[in-house]
């Protein structure tokens, strides 16, 4: 399950990718596009991707993909906290837990 939010051009800004573990929903991905702030339907796409890629266990890999400096940059971090990443699985029509923009 994923969650889009998009900018006011409507291209994606922010994306969260859920899995289903164990029967509840667990954060395993957030990705940010940046966009060049002078374009309003950029071509060629967003000019800096990020993403973080969540385990259960704590590990977190960090890329960044920037076109601009054509280089792909990946952290890996361990005992990160992802309590906050579980949700339940929601009932049709009752997404709020998945589609909140801030989360801890």
């Amino acid at each position: 399950m994923a969650t889009h939010f998009q900018d006011s051009h409507g291209r994606d800004s922010l994306v969260y990718n859920f899995r289903a573990i164990d029967g509840r929903l667990f954060l395993r991905k957030i990705i940010t596009y940046t966009y060049d702030e002078n374009s309003d339907g950029d071509p060629h796409g967003p000019l800096v991707i990020e993403s973080y890629t969540f385990t259960p266990e704590g590990i977190c890999r960090q890329e960044t993909d920037d076109s601009r400096a054509e280089t792909i940059e990946s952290v890996d971090r361990h005992s990160v906290d992802v309590s906050t990443h579980w949700e339940g699985i929601p009932q049709f029509g009752e997404y709020d837990a998945v589609a909140k923009h801030e989360r801890d």
